[in-house]
C-alpha cells in the first residue's frame, strides 16, 4: 500500500497522540510547517514536514503507517463484532478494534482515538446517541466519523440520525460489503 504523502490536523494528532487544536497551535506557530488548502482554513502537512517535526522533538514516528484507518466497533453482540472485525483486519487498509458497551467504548476512544467509530443502535449496554455527543465535545477525539449500525434503517431514519449528529447510517449489519462501503465514503471526509 502507498504510504500518505499529505496529512490533515486530525491525523497529525492521532499520529502524535495529542488533541487536534495542539496541531493547529504548533501548526500556527510555525513549529509544523506544511500549507492552508486556498480558499479554506484546512491545513495539510507533507510527510516530510511531520517527520522533521517529530524527529526535533524527540515524538516517535513509529505510528506514520501506511494511511491505516482506525475502526473502533462498538456493539453487545461479541460473537458479531469479532467476526465483522476478522473481516475488516484482513483488508491490510483497516485496523479495527471492538467494544462491547459504552463504557468501554468511551475508554478505547480515548487510548487510540478511532477514525471511526460504528456503533450499533440496538445494543444492550450501549448509548448510541451518548457515544456520538461524546465524540463530537471531546477535543481528543472530535475529528473522528460516527456511524450508526442497525438492520433496516429507512432513508428517513438515516436521515434523522444524521440531523442528530451521526456521519453516517448502516442498515445491513450483516453485510461486510455496505459496511465497507460506508466506512469509505465517511472517511472521504476525514480532516
Amino acid at each position: 500500500m502507498k504510504r500518505k504523502d499529505v496529512f490533515t490536523t486530525g491525523q497529525v494528532a492521532q499520529i502524535c497522540n495529542v488533541a487536534p487544536r495542539t496541531v493547529t497551535k504548533w501548526f500556527d506557530s510555525g513549529q509544523l510547517k506544511g500549507y492552508r488548502i486556498p480558499g479554506s482554513r484546512d491545513r495539510r502537512i507533507p510527510m516530510h514536514d511531520l517527520i522533521r517535526f517529530m524527529q526535533s522533538h524527540n515524538i516517535p514516528t513509529d505510528d506514520i503507517d501506511c494511511g491505516r484507518l482506525k475502526v473502533l466497533m462498538v456493539d453487545s453482540d461479541r460473537e458479531f463484532v469479532e467476526n465483522i472485525s476478522k473481516q475488516l483486519n484482513f483488508n491490510p487498509k483497516y485496523d479495527v478494534q471492538c467494544a462491547f458497551s459504552s463504557f468501554e467504548a468511551g475508554l478505547l476512544a480515548q487510548k487510540s482515538t478511532p477514525n471511526i467509530i460504528i456503533v450499533s443502535l440496538l445494543s444492550e449496554k450501549i448509548d448510541a446517541s451518548d457515544i456520538c455527543k461524546s465524540v463530537r465535545v471531546s477535543p481528543d477525539i472530535q475529528g473522528g466519523k460516527v456511524i450508526a449500525m442497525a438492520d433496516n434503517i429507512s432513508e428517513t431514519e438515516c436521515q434523522a440520525l444524521i440531523n442528530k449528529g451521526f456521519d453516517g447510517c448502516i442498515s445491513e449489519k450483516n453485510g461486510i460489503a455496505e459496511i465497507v462501503k460506508c466506512i469509505e465514503k465517511t472517511s472521504s471526509i476525514l480532516g
